[in-house]
């Protein structure tokens, strides 16, 4: 079984009426299966983001990444403690600098309030190196902040998932 992802993938050409499958051939193309399948399955790997317009104090934080290639997949999750703190608009780096530094949505999630509410959640490239948190105020997007899209209180939670393409 291949160790990682191969370099480029294998010919491999439609065989003539009649002509008989090899038990070579089938082992070839189960070898670069394996391997695709092997680097997608990777493992995630943790990162402790750098948050702009939040003191994060006792929050619960879980922020996580895979790469494949230039393909960064990413999950975060914060979930307001007692000392945690909204003071403007909420801002927080990416595991993997991004190849483009313009104004790309990059992810989708939510903004759950303490009383169930749930408020639709995106996150912005808004450079190479981080993400501006929005939501959908019915009309537009705006930044989250202390009081959008509600006013934070512990347990109030912020998740949001996606994906971007990575520098390098």
């Amino acid at each position: 079984m291949p160790a990682s992802y191969p370099t480029s993938i294998k010919s491999f050409t439609t065989k003539s009426a009649g002509e008989a499958i090899q038990p070579g051939h089938v082992n070839d193309l189960q070898d670069e299966v394996t391997a695709v399948e092997t680097d997608l399955l990777k493992s995630w790997t943790s990162w402790t983001p750098t948050w702009t317009g939040v003191t994060i104090a006792d929050a619960t934080v879980t922020a996580k990444y895979f790469k494949i290639g230039k393909l960064v997949f990413y999950e975060l999750y914060m979930a307001l403690g007692a000392s945690t703190v909204v003071t403007g608009e909420i801002s927080v780096d990416l595991p993997v600098n991004a190849a483009a530094v313009v104004s790309f949505i990059c992810g989708h999630g939510e903004a759950i309030d303490a009383n169930g509410l749930r408020y639709s959640a995106y996150a912005r490239l808004t450079g190479g190196d981080g993400m501006a948190i929005l939501a959908d105020n019915g009309t537009s997007s705006v930044n989250i902040n202390a009081t959008v899209p509600f006013s934070w209180v512990p347990t109030d939670a912020l998740a949001l998932t996606g994906f971007y393409e990575s520098a390098a």
